[in-house]
């Protein structure tokens, strides 16, 4: 539903419009809020995950919840890529054989999405300037997780609505596990 500037593609949709497969990933998700605990000594808790709602009677609406969310999306990714089986997964757990050596690309129901496929110019394929990419690695360093909260927190606080998606994996000082956290805009969830 973003608009984009004149001219750039919206890349999820033109993802979504050619895909031969769609993997729904995170399905579990829908409802959940995940929390890192951290002591006063800055040591490493247990992360907590929580359902929406309490009690069965809420678990039930929850599910009921859960499972409209998931149609109305998997409507949406229709309206899109009619074609395309949507395949629902948790931790990315898919069957390899929904996926590989399926001869499931055919250049003709491309022609008809888009008939000047085989005709356009690489010039004129212009991406979203405003979607971008960072990576850092750090070998050795070992990270205060109070300060790491904080830092995380003033990031989401000053661009939450611009980060479009994040993931990473961290040695936190005190703590034999990796931190491994991911979000997409303010939404955040990590732990070890």
């Amino acid at each position: 539903d973003e608009e984009k500037p004149e001219g750039a593609e919206n890349e999820s949709v033109e993802q979504l419009a050619f895909a031969d497969r769609i993997i729904l990933n995170k399905c579990d998700l829908i409802g959940a809020s995940a929390e890192t605990k951290v002591g006063g000594d800055g040591a490493c808790k247990e992360v907590d995950e929580a359902a929406a709602g309490d009690g069965a009677e809420a678990a039930g609406s929850s599910e009921e919840a859960k499972k409209d969310a998931l149609e109305k999306l998997e409507e949406r990714i229709k309206g899109i890529n009619p074609h395309a089986p949507i395949i629902r997964a948790e931790y990315s757990k898919v069957d390899p054989k929904q996926l590989l050596n399926l001869g499931a690309f055919e250049l003709q129901r491309v022609l008809e999405m888009d008939p000047e496929f085989l005709n356009q110019d690489p010039g004129d394929h212009v991406h979203d300037d405003t979607v971008s990419s960072v990576s850092w690695s750090m070998k050795g360093l070992e990270l205060n997780m109070n300060k790491l909260d904080q830092w995380v927190g003033s990031l989401m606080q000053d661009l939450g609505t611009e980060l479009y998606r994040y993931k990473g994996v961290l040695a936190v000082k005190g703590c034999e596990e990796k931190y491994v956290f991911q979000g997409v805009d303010m939404l955040f969830s990590g732990g070890l």
